[in-house]
């Protein structure tokens, strides 16, 4: 992502389930997605989101970050 060799297209989150654990959260989510590599857009569909949060200097940042694509 931070070198644009995907680019995200439409990202439409559904309701985010948190677990907090200290300085630490995890959000888990299912996402419609479609999204562009290397010039190449993909058809959109949906996928199941796993993040990981730390606070850091009293900032929420996102340290870890996991998708998978729902299949019929």
């Amino acid at each position: 992502v931070r070198t644009h060799d995907i680019d995200y297209a439409t990202w439409e989150p559904g309701a985010i389930d948190v677990r907090l654990h200290g300085d630490g959260a995890v959000l888990r989510y299912l996402a419609e997605i479609s999204f562009v590599v290397d010039e190449t857009p993909t058809p959109r569909a949906e996928f199941w989101h796993m993040d990981l949060y730390e606070r850091r200097e009293g900032r929420w940042q996102v340290v870890w970050s996991q998708a998978t694509q729902v299949r019929d």
